[in-house]
């Protein structure tokens, strides 16, 4: 700004920067004489040029130029329409000014305005043609440093993406590790619970309860394994495994693991299923039998004592069976 001035023969100047068609006052700068000599005072702005109070420039005259992309030269202020009757011209004593667009790439980044409070008819041609090469270079500078400002952007946002991947990796491995300690310190229990069953049928005892007790175990154990799938389906998505499944057993083995603690309830569970119920399908077993497992769960849960859990079927052939699988099994508490 101060060599734009001085080469201008200007007693000060402004940079209005151009952002999304809206005009911004960046700098100002004057001449200003003291004992010490005669010095260049520039002060920084970051204010849209319609909010700036007191006005620092005329706006109407850079608002003009913007809009006209075209220079303005101003030789006798007090003599112009528009300007003799401008706040900041009235005050400022404004004697000649010139607002020059400065582009690049055929789009208008900047504003400069250059002015003299000493003597009018200022900006010269001659002058004129030298200013439009230093806008020229200016321009440039601009350009640059915005892309500098761009750049410094992109870096901070793209660091802030890194520490957050950071961040999720090492909760993702905090999980990781979490789930594993469970498991493991679940599984040891289990093991042994699953041996003292294991001895109690080898020994005659009672079959029915050693049966529960082999079934339940087995089922909390493979449940404990389940919890070492939440990595691989947060990794590499949940995989499935299909098998042939007898449906009518699957449901008769789940509803056998119920009846015992929903006797202590007064709670009788039926099986309305044809009988042999008349397919197989193809899914996976775990999830199947998790999912008769919940249902059969909420109905013991929700229903009164005493009460009768009455486990049907509404399908009616082959392919709607196919089609909806287990979905169509129903659990009702009458």
């Amino acid at each position: 700004l101060k060599i734009t001035v001085e080469n201008a023969g200007a007693t000060g100047g402004s940079l209005i920067a151009v952002l999304d068609d809206h005009l911004y006052l960046r700098a100002t700068g004057t001449w200003s004489d003291s004992p010490k000599g005669r010095t260049f005072l520039t002060k920084s702005h970051d204010t849209p040029l319609s909010q700036s109070n007191p006005p620092q420039v005329p706006v109407k005259l850079v608002t003009r130029a913007f809009n006209s992309h075209q220079e303005i030269t101003i030789d006798q202020a007090d003599r112009d329409i528009h300007l003799s009757v401008d706040p900041y011209v009235t005050k400022s004593g404004v004697k000649s000014a010139l607002c020059l667009p400065v582009t690049a790439q055929g789009k208008i980044i900047a504003i400069l305005y250059l002015e003299n409070r000493i003597a009018t008819h200022s900006f010269t041609p001659h002058r004129l043609k030298s200013l439009k090469v230093l806008a020229a270079q200016a321009a440039i500078a601009l350009v640059n440093a915005r892309y500098l400002q761009t750049l410094k952007a992109s870096s901070q946002r793209i660091e802030g993406l890194t520490d957050q991947t950071v961040a999720l990796k090492r909760v993702n491995e905090d999980k990781t590790r979490f789930f594993q300690n469970v498991s493991h310190e679940l599984r040891t229990p289990l093991t042994l619970i699953l041996g003292v069953a294991d001895r109690l049928a080898q020994k005659g005892q009672d079959p029915s309860e050693t049966d529960l007790l082999q079934r339940n175990s087995k089922r909390l154990y493979r449940l404990v394994n389940q919890l070492l799938d939440f990595q691989k389906i947060t990794t590499t998505g949940l995989n499935l495994s299909s098998h042939t499944v007898d449906l009518g057993r699957l449901v008769e083995s789940c509803v056998a693991s119920f009846r015992q603690v929903a006797a202590h309830r007064s709670i009788e569970i039926r099986i309305s299923l044809p009988d042999p119920l008349p397919v197989h399908i193809r899914a996976d077993i775990e999830a199947v039998e998790k999912i008769i497992f919940n249902y059969l769960s909420n109905a013991w849960k929700h229903s009164p004592e005493p009460a009768v859990i009455d486990l049907c079927h509404a399908f009616s052939t082959l392919d709607e069976i196919d089609k909806f699988s287990v979905s169509s099994l129903l659990l009702c508490a009458a």
